[in-house]
């Protein structure tokens, strides 16, 4: 089961790319003109791995956190982030789920309505399952829910505060 670092939601961060197609998270906003998202530092990991993943890209380089490519994959790198940016700039609020499939691998996904927080709480807690929840709102990690077997029970830990009910 993926987990989200507690010390990393809190903390904002930008994934972006350079001219030079370079992919990296960094804490500083990038120059002007440059395609970012801004994302708690979890989300930005969890972002850079969805595109790595989404390209099929197995051949690239990490030096000083930053992910450099071969020219041939430059292009599709810097398209798809483009795509990521414009679909994370145009909702100030979304959930980042981690969970597992139906054979038990992690997996994470995102979703933008967030009518279906409560939904999710319930369909989880009721099946007994383990669920990270994430909620973001214009890059601030608004609260990090998981649903937990505890001591022969399912309990909705709030992980960001003291408080929560469902």
């Amino acid at each position: 089961m993926i987990k989200f670092d507690i010390g990393e939601v809190t903390k904002i961060a930008h994934l972006t790319i350079n001219s030079k197609s370079n992919v990296y998270i960094t804490d500083r906003l990038p120059a002007y003109g440059q395609t970012y998202i801004k994302a708690p530092k979890v989300v930005c990991y969890i972002l850079l791995i969805k595109l790595l993943n989404a390209l099929a890209i197995t051949d690239f380089d990490v030096k000083n956190n930053k992910y450099i490519f071969l020219p041939e994959d430059a292009d599709r790198v810097h398209e798809l982030l483009e795509l990521y940016s414009s679909q994370f700039s145009c909702y100030s609020q979304y959930l980042v789920i981690l969970d597992e499939d139906c054979f038990g691998e992690p997996r994470d996904r995102f979703e933008f309505d967030l009518s279906l927080k409560k939904q999710l709480l319930d369909d989880y807690s009721r099946q007994g399952k383990n669920l990270d929840l994430l909620q973001v709102a214009s890059g601030i990690a608004v609260d990090a829910l998981s649903i937990r077997k505890f001591g022969g029970h399912v309990e909705v830990i709030n992980r960001l505060g003291a408080n929560y009910s469902i």
